[in-house]
């Protein structure tokens, strides 16, 4: 049978199996080829837009110079102001123009902007061998020449346009000169990022000088540019055009998204309706082994089974019945199962019996006596089931089984003859056992009055029997204790004692503490088991109990839980799952942060941290405790209502016994005293800038970061001018809150990463890492001005003049007697002299500072 069923499952699995593989490899096919056509017209649509967008920028940006070569043919004698006026109406058109230049003559005489370009005013083109060639060719021409992108001297890259200007002289075409932009490439490249990003896509762009799709890639890879690799489209502009190509980031998809849903449903396919198989398979074979197994069950049973009409006629009796009654099955078949029940062991069995199937209810657990050949009768234990028509639901019979328990019957004799060996046990054992019995039984429901039962039990419900440890327990001997009640008990709190009695009667048993009093009068505490005895008509007769003397564990406990409650109160603690999210917080750490703990308990440490504090010291705690190490450090953080505070934290990993960790546990101090000790001891009292002391020792950082990396930076020096006058005029609080709003001036102007301070007296010094002396002059000149326009409510303004130096750099002709570093500009690693660090580069500010008071102060003098 079993060979069978594996038979045909094993052929129809490789049947299925086959068809799953062919089907699978059709299917895998035709969705690739789908997806790969799909993906290639999506990439397409893309590129189109990007071409789009190119096409569009470098277009306006072109038709700007075309706009101005046409304004100069009209204006051939422009002034600087007309020239001003026009470009900013049309350059601000543009997102991606750097600047305007117009060279009548071929001399850079006009630009716009003018700010950061005044080094290009007066430039003869003629003087510039490789730019001459194609302005000529524009000349020539008469047309726009594009160039480009070529690499910027500020960095990055820009496209050259320019344009000849002709105009009419008494009927003469005469040249003018030239107009000239200059177009971001970075800019221009910097607004397809975005949607570049946001597709995850790549891009690669050929046709230098507008050539189209000629030479390398000066933009992305060379590769893109193989058919199979990107998708090719032209970008046109005015007299040129480029190449691009655009291709997924991670490549061109060789597979397609229902690769493995499709093997998987094949396979579950294949598996369900092998299973399927298999089960059929193998449930008829059970069927047909059940049915043979049933069979012999019902031969082998030592059990009666048998089965009866509506009437209670036996139909069925197995061979058991005659084995066990000593009477043939000619004589149990066709008679009434009531006449084979003895009465004598329990003259009520039959009614009993009879009311039950008459009221076609189950049988279940029934102890009856049957007649047998022999004068003894034997007991059986039945259960039977009433049997039901599957339409009508009439009842046609009992199908039921009579086990034999006459030697469970006999084996009550035995029990009762090892009470004796369980009354050893009681004397004998470490805990304490006692009987309470009732004078009478007690009812104990709904229907009764509760209060006065337990007024009786109370009176009348007596300790009968107990054993040598309860007396140790109580301290107290046997003739004391018998016939001690509930009241007695409970003398020294007899309302707690009638609320433990009512829960044990309603419960039926209880597992508890109790509080109680020694027969010497000390207390104790016991941990007790106490269970409820029944009579045969479920009246309460009294109950047993076991007690154990717990007193002194409780009171470990009690301290163990006291001093819990004084970390809680008094120590930073928090408590995280490995997943870092809180699942315990001390008071002490609620009551600094803000939080209550339902606020805190299931949140990450999130929920408290500072924005100041990086994500490298977050990442370094991880690491370290990960590991299974114990991480140190500081933390700002923050609190619910935005405020903040500062705590040394010690986080640690939490093991159990068997060393396998299951959180992690924070201890933390709180540092914020100190912290703001620190603040102050760098701070000016006066104006809130920083004081001298940490504006030497953040010179000094510099210092040493462009000793070590060539990371320029520069100096501000500022002096507010006629400062003694106004504290001769108007006094030294008027003079203390003019300081006040100086420093609030430079706190607004400076950006966060420059360092602004108290340089002594009126003098502010303000330090500007990474910028080179045209920013630093730049951002001087703008607070200069603000500090102009600014009313400090004296009738009169106030001034400031300001010195600007730059630490310098310069290559070293003798690299073996200078510093090397690594200089950030070049990429190299190459040998610098650094001609001025700290005092050099003071005394330069200084003396710059020093020749704006002589030139009439209220202004920027760049250090020579």
């Amino acid at each position: 049978m079993k060979n069978k069923t594996i038979q045909t499952t094993a052929l129809t699995f490789i049947l299925l199996t086959i068809m799953g593989v062919v089907s699978g490899f059709l299917i895998h096919q035709f969705l690739l080829e789908r997806y790969q056509a799909e993906e290639r017209e999506l990439v397409r649509e893309f590129s189109g837009s990007i071409r789009a967008s190119m096409e569009s920028t470098l277009s306006n940006d072109l038709n700007i110079v075309h706009s101005m070569a046409a304004y100069l043919s009209v204006h051939p004698d422009v002034t600087q102001e007309g020239f001003k006026d026009f470009a900013s109406q049309i350059f601000r058109d543009s997102t991606t123009l750097t600047n305007l230049a117009a060279a009548p003559n071929l001399v850079l005489t006009y630009v716009y902007p003018v700010a950061g370009n005044e080094s290009i005013l007066g430039v003869d083109f003629r003087d510039i061998p490789e730019q001459l060639p194609l302005v000529n060719k524009a000349r020539e021409s008469g047309d726009l020449v594009v160039a480009g992108p070529v690499d910027l001297v500020q960095g990055g890259q820009g496209i050259l346009g320019r344009a000849p200007v002709f105009y009419e002289d008494k009927g003469n075409i005469v040249f003018w000169g030239i107009v000239s932009s200059l177009i971001s490439f970075d800019s221009l490249i910097d607004e397809l990022l975005p949607f570049l990003d946001k597709y995850n896509l790549k891009l690669s762009v050929r046709g230098i000088n507008g050539s189209g799709a000629w030479g390398r890639a000066f933009f992305g890879n060379d590769d893109l540019f193989e058919e199979e690799n990107g998708i090719q489209s032209m970008v046109m502009f005015p007299n040129g055009s480029w190449q691009i190509a655009v291709a997924p980031v991670d490549g061109w998809h060789t597979g397609h998204r229902y690769h493995f849903p499709v093997i998987f449903s094949i396979a579950i396919f294949v598996v369900f309706v092998t299973v399927f198989v298999f089960i059929r398979s193998h449930l008829n074979e059970k069927i047909r082994e059940n049915e043979m197994r049933l069979d012999d069950i019902t031969k082998a049973s030592s059990d009666i089974i048998w089965e009866t009409d509506r009437f209670g006629v036996l139909r069925y009796v197995s061979g058991k019945g005659e084995s066990l009654l000593g009477i043939t099955r000619d004589k149990l078949i066709g008679y009434s199962i009531f006449d084979f029940i003895s009465t004598e062991k329990d003259p009520n069995s039959i009614m009993t019996l009879r009311d039950l199937m008459e009221a076609r209810k189950a049988i279940v657990d029934y102890e009856v006596w049957l007649k047998t050949a022999d004068p003894q009768p034997v007991c059986v234990l039945r259960n039977a089931i009433p049997l039901f028509e599957h339409r009508t639901q009439e009842l046609i019979g009992y199908r039921g089984v009579d086990k034999n328990i006459s030697l469970q019957k006999n084996l009550q004799l035995e029990l009762e003859e090892n009470a004796n060996l369980l009354d050893l046990f009681f004397k004998q054992s470490l805990d304490g056992f006692f009987f309470m019995m009732l004078d009478e039984p007690v009812e104990w429901n709904d229907s009764v009055d509760k209060d006065a039962v337990l007024d009786y039990v109370f009176k009348h419900q007596r300790v009968t029997k107990i054993n040598k440890a309860l007396l140790q327990q109580y301290r107290a001997s046997e003739e004391d204790f018998l016939g001690l009640t509930p009241t007695g008990f409970f003398a020294h709190d007899y309302k707690m004692g009638r609320h433990l009695w009512r829960k044990l009667f309603d419960e039926g048993q209880l597992h508890i503490d109790t509080d109680e009093k020694r027969f010497d009068g000390s207390s104790v505490t016991f941990e007790g088991d106490y269970i409820i005895l029944f009579d045969g008509q479920g009246r309460i007769t009294g109950h047993f109990g076991v007690q154990r003397d717990v007193t002194i564990e409780r009171d470990r406990e009690f301290q163990l839980q006291r001093y819990i409650a004084i970390n809680d109160k008094n120590i930073i603690i928090s408590q995280t799952n490995l997943d870092g999210i809180i699942t315990y917080a001390s008071d002490a750490f609620c009551l600094i942060c803000g939080y209550a703990k339902e606020e805190l308990v299931g949140q990450s440490h999130n929920i408290i941290r500072h924005p100041e504090v990086s994500d490298k010291i977050y990442k370094e705690l991880w690491e370290t405790i990960s590991s299974g190490k114990t991480w140190y450090g500081e933390f700002k953080n923050k609190k619910k209502d935005g405020s903040f505070y500062w705590v040394n934290s010690i986080v640690l990993p939490v093991e159990n016994r068997h060393g396998e960790r299951f959180a992690y546990m924070s201890v933390r101090q709180d540092i914020t005293a100190k912290k703001e000790l620190e603040i102050l001891s760098v701070t000016d009292r006066l104006t809130g800038l920083f004081n001298r002391q940490k504006l030497d020792r953040s010179l000094e950082e510099q210092r040493l970061r462009f000793s070590r990396y060539g990371e320029i930076f520069s100096v501000i020096l500022l002096d507010i001018d006629h400062f003694k006058s106004v504290n001769d005029k108007f006094g030294h609080l008027e003079g203390d809150r003019i300081l006040k709003c100086f420093s609030q001036i430079i706190q607004g102007q400076i950006r966060k990463t420059d360092i602004a301070g108290r340089w002594g007296g009126e003098e502010f010094l303000i330090l500007c890492p990474h910028t080179d002396l045209d920013g630093a002059v730049a951002r001087a000149e703008e607070i200069r001005r603000s500090i102009e326009e600014y009313d400090f409510g004296l009738g009169r303004s106030v001034l400031a003049s300001f010195g600007v130096a730059q630490v310098a750099i310069e290559i070293s002709e003798n690299p073996e007697e200078d510093h090397e570093v690594n200089h950030p500009n070049e990429g190299v690693l190459t040998s610098i002299s650094i001609h001025m660090i700290t005092d050099q580069l003071l005394r330069s500010a200084d003396a710059a500072l020093y020749k704006a008071k002589e030139e009439g102060r209220n202004r920027v003098v760049r250090a020579l």
